[in-house]
């Protein structure tokens, strides 16, 4: 109930609506007030809600929208690629192949790498100053940290943490080829700058834009 200032009298609240006649107060300085039904005012108060429901939604899909839609990439990257240079064994195979790195990333958020390592091999324990992970393709590879590890297989991972020692070995009489990526880059300087590698040719690229030629 709503009490009305100095007079005493109480009308419902949500069933009243001020007086569209008055055209000012009365002389006795109290507004009048006239009793509306809910059942007169329910559509005047459902548009009211879907118009305020309507514009929150559509506040809402226009802030996601711009969440969802960061601007255009202004770094100059390659698309598409086979890579950038390559390490090769004194026999001529490849050692080291580098896929991604700052020359056709445009940035050093990330490396990866294709490494094979000769059979019946041990590399000496060694740190990372990044994130090294190891994914075999194939072969066996035993990844051994901290004096610990496991035989992995292909589909296996590898995981090194910044600062931990790894050892990799091979057991077996054929090569192991992994995939490895380290976060973030700048670990194949850190790790093999001292090795002549040689540089691989970029992809030529076609205009496959909609509507080209």
């Amino acid at each position: 109930m709503l009490d009305l200032p100095n007079r005493g009298r109480r009308v419902a609240c949500g069933s009243i609506v001020r007086s569209s006649k008055l055209g000012g107060l009365p002389q006795d300085g109290v507004p009048s007030w006239t009793p509306v039904s809910l059942k007169d005012n329910s559509a005047m108060r459902t548009h009211t809600i879907l118009l305020l429901c309507g514009g929150v939604a559509f506040a809402f899909a226009a802030s996601e929208a711009r969440a969802d839609k960061p601007a255009q990439s202004t770094v100059d990257y390659e698309v598409a690629t086979i890579g950038t240079r390559q390490i090769n064994h004194p026999d001529g195979s490849t050692f080291v192949k580098m896929l991604v790195e700052a020359a056709n990333l445009g940035g050093t958020e990330v490396e990866m790498a294709e490494i094979t390592f000769p059979a019946n091999s041990r590399g000496q324990g060694h740190p990372h100053g990044s994130i090294e992970i190891f994914y075999v393709l194939s072969g066996q590879l035993t990844h051994v940290v901290n004096g610990k590890g496991a035989r992995q297989s292909p589909g296996m991972v590898g995981i090194v943490r910044p600062g931990d020692i790894v050892e990799h070995i091979t057991e077996l009489d054929e090569p192991t080829r992994a995939l490895v990526i380290w976060v973030p880059g700048g670990e194949i300087d850190r790790s093999f700058g001292a090795a002549e590698m040689t540089p691989i040719a970029k992809v030529p690229l076609e205009n496959l834009a909609p509507g080209a030629d």
